[in-house]
């Protein structure tokens, strides 16, 4: 999509007010000539840029533009732009003040991150999250790479949104080249995203009813989540659908039988799963745990405008089904809508997460019923210029959140490559939530009812 050009003194004002009049901050990137910003204002996406000359340039967090605070971090780290200004870390000290540690090896599947708990007696005063520890370099490896190779590796940032990662990278390229999509592609696309969406819903509702102690709803939720991932890899080839989009549809055509039998796979799990649900709902010590938990303070949550269901717990209702853009289908589907809840707490998230784990449950199943049009037409399209150039920009709601490329094309091969994921995002809002009247026995309930992935944090 183009960009509209401003003066550098009027770039940040321009987004302010964008802010202002509820615009949604995704992404900021170097383009040729300068630096952009994609913004999502009612369901319309805007760029603004500005020239690039060298100079520093002005931080929009400066500004209270919270959100762009990690897209700043992810900018200087992988594309040596220079900023403005800078905040001082503020370390809390003082008598009787421990500094407990955690990380970054976990004895469990936890990924690498360091935790640093400032405690007094049980009480958490502050946290510290230090990532950077398997930081894979991903956006280096693909510049020079054809756009198929790079939407592969987009796939593999996170095991948990590899939909919405490959997904946004093939737009972003499409867009880019002006590359058609097989129009099969675009019904299975959306199919894909909510079967992601549901894996990943159930395991994070089995991790937090593990850190509440109920290991029995734990097992019951696992298992379910291990009856969509297997269904999945029957029709897609693999049970966490890596490699199945690719730029300009499909990378390969589902097994039409085998996506057929969802009907009965999903029916099975919703059963299931809301007979889990109803018996978490009755336990009073996982209500009690949960209730309070963690709140994210309102002016941090305004500031920083977490995404997904962290965010749509906290009152702030984006989500880019109802946005811009290719991967906008809630907006064409009858009596679809947001889950929201206003109160940031850990009962919030899981109360978000239940809610949209039964609308993937009907998005699918009603696909499901339309036959998804599996047979209709080819599942690829080659691109118009395999030796094109241009730069491109797509979003796609994974199930954590928001997922934005920006992608720039020359000659055919991948000559920018920029990624804002919502876990980079919502890590900045964790430390308030912990240090907000919380107990360091609460700290794995917390922690588990955000979920969020280091992996898209630590790219």
């Amino acid at each position: 999509m183009a960009w509209t050009w401003l003066d550098p003194d009027m770039w940040a004002a321009t987004l302010w007010r964008e802010r202002e009049a509820g615009g949604e901050l995704l992404l900021l990137a170097p383009v040729p000539g300068g630096m952009a910003a994609w913004v999502d204002r009612g369901g319309t996406l805007r760029a603004w840029a500005r020239p690039w000359k060298g100079e520093a340039v002005p931080r929009l967090s400066a500004r209270g533009f919270g959100e762009a605070r990690a897209l700043e971090a992810d900018l200087a780290r992988d594309h040596d732009v220079a900023w403005e200004g800078g905040a001082p870390d503020k370390p809390i000290t003082g008598t009787g003040v421990f500094v407990y540690p955690l990380g970054p090896v976990h004895g469990d599947v936890s990924e690498s991150l360091l935790y640093r708990l400032a405690v007094l007696g049980d009480e958490i005063l502050g946290l510290d999250v230090v990532a950077g520890f398997k930081h894979r370099h991903l956006a280096e490896r693909v510049r020079g790479r054809d756009p198929a190779w790079a939407a592969r590796l987009a796939g593999l940032t996170t095991g948990t949104s590899t939909v919405a990662h490959t997904w946004a990278a093939s737009a972003a390229l499409e867009a880019a080249l002006d590359w058609p999509v097989a129009e099969a592609a675009r019904h299975l696309r959306p199919v894909a995203a909510e079967v992601e969406r549901i894996a990943s819903h159930l395991g994070d509702l089995a991790q937090l009813a593990a850190a509440t102690g109920l290991p029995v709803a734990q097992m019951d939720l696992l298992r379910l989540k291990a009856r969509v991932l297997d269904w999945a890899g029957c029709w897609a080839g693999h049970r966490y659908l890596r490699g199945l989009i690719a730029p300009g549809g499909m990378a390969r055509a589902p097994a039409a039988d085998a996506l057929a039998q969802g009907q009965t796979v999903l029916a099975e799990v919703e059963e299931r799963a809301r007979t889990a649900v109803a018996r978490l709902d009755a336990t009073a010590s996982f209500l009690d745990r949960l209730h309070g938990a963690g709140r994210i303070p309102e002016t941090v949550a305004a500031a920083v405008r977490p995404l997904g269901p962290v965010g749509r717990a906290s009152g702030h209702a984006y989500d880019a089904r109802a946005g811009g853009g290719p991967a906008a289908y809630g907006r064409r589907t009858p009596g679809w809508a947001a889950v929201l809840e206003r109160d940031g707490d850990a009962w919030a998230r899981y109360r978000v997460r239940v809610q949209e784990l039964w609308v993937s449950l009907a998005l699918v199943r009603r696909a499901l019923a339309d036959g998804v049009r599996c047979g209709e037409g080819r599942w690829h399209l080659p691109a118009p210029d395999p030796a094109g150039s241009g730069t491109g920009f797509a979003v796609v709601e994974g199930p954590r959140g928001a997922v934005a490329y920006a992608v720039t094309v020359e000659d055919g091969r991948v000559a920018g490559w920029t990624v804002a994921t919502p876990s980079q995002r919502n890590w900045g809002v964790v430390p308030a939530a912990m240090a907000n009247g919380n107990i360091l026995q609460d700290f794995p309930i917390i922690d588990a009812s955000f979920h969020l992935s280091v992996a898209g944090w630590d790219r």
